[in-house]
């Protein structure tokens, strides 16, 4: 990963970038090229980690730094903060690179933090406080962290169902995913991992957390199984279970699945009790690419049939409850990927197009090489490139009339800026940052 795009640097580059895209925040821009390039290690960061929401490794690892010898890490999470918010609510994650033009630095008097570029003042940072809950155990002794994550308060509540895929045993695993080797990295810093989230776990978790602080909605995920059928049981004993303790409880679920057959889609919306949206990653749209960026998932279920999975959903669901995503930019990556970025911008339209015309609502997450992941050395598409597709998006949501989906948020929205561009449209009134920054 570069950080002289174009021979830019410090203020210039991000200069530039507004140059070229006058009509997004440039928060956004920054949250943009932030993801991309990453933030470089400093002490700092150790020091705001004892105090902020900490990175617990719930899923998959992005940090591309040696940091065995850099970090203090507690019992249950790495003493970096997870991620940070801008002054206007951009929030994006503290994604460490060992060659980052990014650092976050300690101001000096007053404990205020500020984005650094090239050596060259950004913005200022803010970071939320760890929630108490964090240090508690379930009733079987289980720390909380190690059961759910969030990135913050009038946020997410986010469990990993299945912390493994299936791919991987047969080598078919997607090319940029890392979800098997992160838990071995965290094993290796010293994490280790609760791979199986009961629902008496989950339970004491959210009585724990929803006392400190308002809990905005559900986010349940997980890896794959070959055994598409036994994952919908999973699936489906869990959110049966869930919804019957809860009760009245009416936050809603956001449920990601492998694509499923109609009879498994319709127990998973029904054991969902109205309360939930439903994704099936689709991951790749171009029929070519999809065999070579997601050979598991070709073979075991096929691209078609993957697009029919998510129109039955829509089905089955309200409007704009049926969704799916890809993992934008590995389309643009040789020797198979698009020659220009013009003609990965066009089947970045086709996909959007496709799905909002059969009311699935069509999202995308910017990718990055993730370390342990087959594509662990590949570089990713320059940040001009995920500035276009995000414009492209927010304009063709625009014209369909898509709503923000109450499922998910601008703070856990941390790896696009769909919700981003949403709330910069509202009125002046809409969403302001909480100033979270300074730690008493």
């Amino acid at each position: 990963m570069t950080h002289t795009a174009n021979g830019k640097r410090g203020l210039d580059r991000l200069a530039e970038l507004q140059t070229k895209f006058p009509s997004i925040p440039r928060s956004a821009i920054v949250k943009a090229d932030v993801f991309r390039e990453g933030i470089a290690w400093t002490p700092d960061l150790n020091v705001i980690g004892r105090w902020a929401i900490p990175h617990t490794h719930m899923i998959f690892d992005w940090d591309h730094d040696r940091l065995d010898s850099k970090l203090e890490v507690a019992e249950g999470w790495v003493l970096i903060p997870a991620v940070f918010q801008l002054r206007d609510g951009t929030t994006t994650i503290v994604k460490l690179a060992a060659d980052s033009p990014y650092t976050i630095q300690t101001l000096q008097g007053d404990a205020r933090y500020m984005l650094c570029r090239d050596g060259e003042e950004v913005d200022e940072v803010f970071f939320e406080p760890r929630p108490l809950w964090f240090t508690r155990r379930t009733r079987d002794g289980t720390l909380m962290c190690k059961v759910v994550s969030t990135a913050g308060r009038h946020c997410i509540f986010a469990i990993t169902l299945l912390s493994y895929c299936h791919y991987f045993k047969t080598n078919e695993q997607c090319v940029f995913c890392c979800i098997v080797p992160s838990v071995d990295h965290a094993r290796e810093l010293g994490i280790e991992r609760t791979l199986k989230p009961t629902v008496q776990r989950v339970l004491d978790v959210y009585k724990a957390a929803s006392e400190e602080h308002p809990i905005a909605h559900f986010n349940l995920t997980g890896g794959g199984l070959i055994d598409r059928h036994r994952e919908a049981d999973l699936y489906v004993r869990f959110l049966e279970e869930m919804m019957q303790q809860l009760g009245d409880n009416q936050l809603p679920w956001h449920v990601i699945t492998q694509a499923l057959d109609e009879d498994d889609q319709r127990r998973v919306v029904d054991a969902g009790r109205g309360n939930i949206t439903l994704c099936h990653p689709l991951e790749v749209w171009e029929e070519r690419l999809f065999p070579i960026l997601v050979p598991g998932k070709a073979k075991h279920v096929g691209r078609q049939q993957w697009i029919d999975a998510m129109l039955r959903a829509a089905k089955l669901l309200s409007p704009w409850r049926a969704t799916t995503t890809i993992v934008a930019g590995c389309e643009t990556v040789p020797p198979h990927g698009f020659e220009t970025l013009g003609a990965a911008l066009k089947s970045m339209e086709e996909y959007l197009g496709f799905f909002l015309e059969h009311g699935v609502l069509p999202r995308f997450t910017f990718w990055t090489p993730a370390p342990g992941s087959p594509w662990e050395h590949v570089s990713p598409p320059p940040t001009e490139y995920f500035l276009e597709i995000s414009q492209l998006q927010h304009e063709l949501y625009r014209r369909h009339d898509v709503p923000l989906l109450k499922s998910t948020c601008r703070k856990c929205r941390t790896v696009s800026l769909e919700a981003d561009l949403a709330a910069a449209s509202l009125p002046a009134e809409g969403e302001e940052a909480e100033q979270l920054g300074r730690h008493e």
